[in-house]
């Protein structure tokens, strides 16, 4: 079985979040409900943020030592979107099988295409204001930026988890073809 790919997903205030999924060889169809995040784990990374930024204070940060920048920068981003990466994936349950019927996985299919354009254009958006704040903190050697980018590329770890091109063949090409069965 290959990984089911997620099609849709419904986060409505009061109402239990949930993503589904289609394995795109057997079209059979899962449920994940999102787990909220306990409290203390905010606590938790809110304190290492503030431990790190002052342990970073040391470190000279200048163009004289580019190798540095560079290792800052390339930290941030990679452990921005690793976080973020990580995050999303501990917010989905476990799958479940799902019996729906196939007009209802047609309509789901629909309404996941919005969501999908939609994650496609903040993601891209995203990216972009995440390279700006690079480029300013690059400039400015400010650790303003910097934990700006920081969060900017946390934000687009959580965001880029659903975009994939086997999604978008299955809701824009078609891929699965219900109507042979």
């Amino acid at each position: 079985m290959k990984k089911p790919v997620p099609f849709y997903s419904e986060m409505t205030k009061g109402k239990n979040a949930f993503t589904l999924f289609i394995d795109p060889e057997t079209k059979e169809v899962f449920r994940a409900n999102h787990k909220s995040i306990n409290q203390i784990f905010y606590w938790i990374a809110f304190v290492l943020i503030l431990a790190l930024l002052r342990a970073v204070k040391v470190i000279p940060i200048t163009y004289e030592h580019p190798v540095t920048l560079f290792a800052f920068t390339l930290v941030t981003i990679v452990i921005g979107m690793g976080i973020g990466i990580s995050f999303y994936k501990g917010t989905i349950g476990e799958l479940r099988p799902l019996d729906i019927s196939t007009e209802s996985i047609k309509d789901y299919m629909q309404d996941g295409k919005k969501h999908y354009r939609n994650e496609l254009l903040m993601a891209a958006l995203l990216f972009a204001i995440s390279i700006i704040f690079t480029v300013l903190f690059l400039i400015y050697l400010s650790f303003i930026w910097l934990i700006a980018s920081f969060f900017s590329f946390l934000i687009l770890g959580c965001i880029i988890c659903n975009i994939s091109f086997i999604r978008y063949q299955i809701l824009f090409r078609n891929k699965l073809e219900f109507d042979k069965e």
